[in-house]
């Protein structure tokens, strides 16, 4: 895609998601709260590569950026609790 210059050098919340060549599948998301500087958009193809990604896909970042783990007793994994914004969108992996 063409990203903006600026938009991808920000370091900015962010997720993604991607498969290793064996077919796994990675969901990866990166904050900047204190202490997390966040990501490039660089930084996170290279998280990527990093856990064997060869396909990833960025999505949308930001304050709302959120990994929850489902199942029984589900739980938001990651989600710093101040100044989030609502999720208006998910993706759902769910076993067959």
């Amino acid at each position: 895609e063409k990203f903006s210059p600026a938009f991808a050098k920000e370091r900015a919340a962010r997720s993604a998601i991607g498969r290793t060549p064996s077919g796994k599948l990675l969901m990866v998301s990166v904050h900047n709260t204190i202490g997390m500087p966040g990501a490039s958009l660089s930084d996170l193809a290279q998280i990527m590569q990093q856990l064997g990604a060869t396909d990833a896909l960025n999505f949308d970042g930001g304050s709302s950026t959120t990994l929850y783990l489902g199942g029984l007793g589900g739980q938001v994994m990651d989600r710093p609790s101040r100044s989030s914004a609502r999720v208006h969108s998910a993706i759902g992996v769910f076993p067959k």
